[in-house]
């Protein structure tokens, strides 16, 4: 088991990057926030706003290296399609940016982390050895997992800092934490749904678990011991000998949907009143509708009065998805409080 101080000595990755890139993807991305300001908001004349973290050498080398390898395809309004991965129902884009409106003059921002985890997911190919078939995007709790062996077998998470507030860091010391205790947590958070979803993964047999941010490339491996997930250091995220090939399209590494987990995010919805979703990357309405039973039916039995799941769909229902899944399937089991 690793120690909390564990990704202090770990070496800084892209640190030779090549400061020049960092012009040219900002070109890059000026030019295509003015279409998506176009597209979203009716015209071009709308700030671009990088925030004060800006761009880091390491995650634009890694975009662009995907760029030029045509591992993915990028339109005039930032619209990104992977080419590396397996197809999301509904074909999958992911947007660079997205249109602030709330207070003052509209902006557009950049979606930071989608950046990094699809330049560090095109790196799985690339540089690691995984095959197209076996990388998933936005799978469950995780932002890519590799599937072979009939499971999932490497799950990777990407945030935009090593340290600080929702970092690399912050969710490697609530893992540490986690695996220190008798019990599991319950999943009511960031940090603890990704917990409860690992160790869910490693029913089957070990994890690789790629933890990547700007400037690291964390690998540990997952081991499941009863109740509590054991991280041990690893060298690299390559594609172990051995394992036999995913099938383009394969379900069985997916995880199967969890009442417990989501009657725990009712329990939320039930204690506070907020409308919530249960992630998960639907394949049809069929299937998100049987589980919505399903899930009906427990949470009557543990005694909820308020919260009711329902079915939200892209073509039917009015609104926007609330998860990266949502976004990608047009597919949403959520939970909303009725008094």
């Amino acid at each position: 088991m690793i120690s909390d101080t564990w990704w202090t000595t770990q070496p800084e990755i892209g640190a030779d990057a090549d400061e020049s890139l960092v012009i040219r993807l900002q070109n890059f991305l000026t030019d295509w926030s003015k279409e998506f300001a176009q597209q979203r908001l009716g015209t071009r004349d709308v700030e671009f706003q990088l925030g004060q973290r800006g761009l880091l050498p390491d995650e634009v080398q890694s975009f662009l290296a995907a760029l030029e390898h045509g591992q993915i395809e990028v339109d005039d309004a930032g619209y990104v399609l992977p080419k590396f991965c397996q197809q999301k129902p509904g074909g999958g884009r992911y947007s660079l940016f997205s249109a602030n409106t709330y207070t003052g003059d509209p902006y557009v921002s950049l979606n930071t982390e989608y950046l990094i985890h699809i330049g560090a997911s095109a790196e799985l190919v690339r540089v690691h050895g995984w095959s197209r078939e076996e990388v998933l995007l936005e799978v469950g709790e995780f932002d890519a997992a590799c599937v072979a062996d009939g499971r999932t077998v490497l799950a990777l998470e990407a945030k935009a800092r090593i340290s600080g507030p929702d970092s690399l860091s912050s969710l490697l010391r609530s893992f540490i934490k986690f695996g220190s205790e008798s019990e599991p947590p319950a999943p009511t958070d960031n940090h603890s749904r990704k917990y409860v979803e690992l160790l869910r993964l490693t029913e089957a047999g070990s994890v690789i678990l790629s933890l990547v941010a700007s400037g690291a490339r964390w690998t540990l491996t997952a081991v499941r011991d009863g109740s509590r997930i054991e991280l041990a250091e690893r060298q690299n995220a390559k594609r172990p000998e051995g394992f036999e090939r995913a099938v383009e399209t394969t379900r069985r590494a997916l995880p199967a949907p969890d009442i417990d987990h989501a009657c725990a995010i009712a329990a939320l919805t039930e204690y506070d009143g907020m409308q919530r979703t249960y992630e998960y990357p639907w394949q049809s309405v069929d299937e998100a509708f049987g589980f919505r039973e399903r899930l009906a039916a427990e949470i009557h039995k543990r005694g909820f009065i308020n919260a009711r799941p329902w079915l939200w769909s892209a073509g039917t229902s009015g609104g926007q998805a609330l998860s990266p899944s949502g976004r990608n399937t047009g597919i949403e089991v959520r939970l909303s409080f009725y008094a």
